[in-house]
């Protein structure tokens, strides 16, 4: 444990706290904190500077060995990088803070910040980053709006770098999410095979506006009501960028939203759509957590367009080839959202072919088929070798994981339906390699 760490050589130097933040220009406060706070963590540069700082006070000490003994005790902790990023978020998002703004006074490249706050990028110095994070919020806010963002220390950083706000092992939840997973029971809870298209009622002019959250709403289940009451049965293309948070605030919109894509498959109607992964990782795995019972249909092929770079507007590109529904709003600001619905020939054909473009631009997220004969293929390829996650088979009752580490991950559901997930991507290639499964009290 650190603290252990710097209490020993305290005493192997003969010096106290206030003798080691001179030494080390690191300030009391945080040698306190590393002193009296077992979860407190430290970064690269604050390691060296220690090891540096206690050399200089002992001539018989190995800078190389402290330095690693200092590490060493650094990655006991319970903090992770994953924590940090989601603290980021929470803050940004509850003091309603500009990423824009953020960046240029932090003197960050905006796009660099955006790659970080989604887990793609770790800064070499998460402690300086926090600092600095911590200066704007002290300059940009009020004490009363930033309090609930400190630690027993009252500060920011600290709370940035320490503080754990959520224990959920997502990619965990993810996989027990497709081996509980019961088509059959799913069918009979959303009455799927009760559903009649033809009695459903709509009315559609050719083409139509809305703008507003409230009309954005209408504007999607619109687009389904079209595409699942024409005779058309060709598939369907989605893809969105558009802010979630606000929609997904609002239950009813979200049954609503998934019995449209449930009328769509009892259709028969296959569904390719692009998902922007460009989102903090638990929104990313609690999206693809969602789509899972549509996903076992076996009717939606899932992409995503590698390196996506955001612009200043967000955008939204549905279409069918009978009706087509484009968005847009500024980013991060859904309430100016614009929709446009149409079911003109000559503009839904061009939506049509935009859309078709940017497929061809994107990458499977993963293929989802049923055909054993399939997996043995992929399992045989020369030189791709595989492992299984230990202890998978003791934590889960109806699933098997494959991975090929920095190729593929291989989720096969046994039953209800039997089906397999070949997923590509890979930061959920690497979650999936390296999870740990989660035991009862019994186990």
């Amino acid at each position: 444990m650190l603290s252990e760490t710097i209490d020993k050589y305290l005493k192997i130097c003969n010096c106290n706290g206030k003798e080691l933040s001179e030494k080390s220009g690191i300030s009391r406060s945080n040698i306190s904190r590393m002193k009296n706070n077992p979860e407190f963590s430290i970064t690269e540069s604050q390691a060296r500077a220690l090891a540096k700082a206690f050399c200089s006070m002992n001539e018989e000490l190995d800078f190389s060995n402290l330095y690693s003994e200092l590490t060493e005790s650094n990655k006991n902790l319970s903090y992770t990088y994953e924590t940090f990023v989601q603290n980021l978020n929470d803050l940004m998002k509850d003091l309603d803070i500009n990423a824009a703004e953020l960046a240029r006074d932090i003197k960050y490249d905006p796009s660099y910040l955006s790659r970080i706050r989604t887990g793609k990028r770790k800064p070499s110095d998460i402690g300086g980053l926090s600092l600095k994070i911590e200066n704007f919020v002290r300059k940009r806010c009020r004490e009363s709006e930033y309090s609930a963002f400190t630690d027993e220390n009252g500060s920011i950083s600290g709370w940035l770098t320490v503080k754990k706000t959520d224990n959920r092992n997502y990619t965990y939840d993810f996989i027990k999410k497709i081996d509980d997973f019961n088509l059959d029971e799913y069918i009979k809870t959303i009455h799927f095979d009760e559903i009649n298209i033809k009695e459903l009622p709509f009315n559609f002019p050719g083409s139509k506006k809305y703008s507003g959250l409230d009309e954005i709403k209408k504007a999607e289940l619109d687009f389904f009501k079209a595409a699942v009451l024409s005779k058309d049965t060709s598939k369907v293309f989605m893809h969105s960028e558009m802010p979630m948070e606000k929609m997904s605030e609002d239950h009813d919109f979200d049954k609503k939203w998934m019995m449209g894509l449930a009328l769509m498959i009892k259709k028969g109607v296959k569904i390719d759509i692009i998902h922007h992964l460009d989102r903090p990782w638990k929104e990313l795995m609690l999206g693809l957590e969602a789509w899972i019972p549509i996903y076992m249909t076996g009717l939606v092929s899932p992409y995503y367009i590698k390196e996506w770079q955001p612009g200043l507007f967000s955008h939204l590109n549905y279409s069918s080839d009978v009706c087509a529904l484009k968005g847009e709003c500024l980013r991060d600001r859904q309430d100016t959202s614009f929709y446009y619905l149409t079911r003109n020939k000559n503009e839904v054909e061009k939506c049509r072919k935009n859309n078709d473009i940017l497929l061809s631009r994107a990458t499977p997220l993963m293929e989802i088929f049923s055909e054993d004969e399939k997996v043995e293929k992929i399992l045989s390829q020369e030189g791709e070798e595989y492992f299984e996650p230990g202890s998978v088979g003791n934590t889960f009752k109806n699933i098997r994981i494959r991975v090929c580490e920095g190729k593929w991950a291989l989720v096969s559901k046994i039953s209800n339906p039997h089906i397999h997930f070949l997923i590509r991507h890979p930061i959920l290639v690497s979650a999936i390699g390296n999870f740990e499964p989660q035991y009862s009290e019994t186990d």
